[in-house]
């Protein structure tokens, strides 16, 4: 279900990771109506390999979210420097807000989007 549903985004998840420049980026997949969609979630991290989510960014998405009649499938966080699959693996930071989101399943996805 998980590479479906990063399938279907792609092309977004794509230019998304491109427009950071090697910065990692989070995201999420939400089902709608009418199918998926990548809405990207606004880091306020300074450093690159790094992000933080403040709480009027979550909120922002999911006032959409819900406006939009969708329900988030999957959180989606890069490490565009995974050069291989030790880097894809969750940090302890990634761990730590994974426990924060309970009942959305996480992807890291590399530089290339998979």
């Amino acid at each position: 279900m998980l590479r479906e549903w990063l399938e279907a985004v792609r092309a977004p998840l794509a230019q998304l990771i491109a427009s950071e420049r090697g910065r990692e980026v989070c995201a999420l997949i939400v089902a709608l109506p009418d199918g998926l969609r990548l809405i990207a979630l606004r880091s306020v991290s300074r450093g690159p390999m790094a992000f933080a989510i403040p709480e009027y960014e979550w909120a922002r998405v999911e006032r959409w979210v819900a406006s939009n009649g969708g329900t988030p499938v999957c959180f989606v966080h890069s490490h565009p420097d995974a050069g291989g699959s030790p880097l894809l693996q969750p940090s302890e930071v990634d761990r730590d807000n994974m426990a924060a989101t309970p009942g959305i399943p996480w992807v890291i996805v590399g530089r290339d989007g998979l």
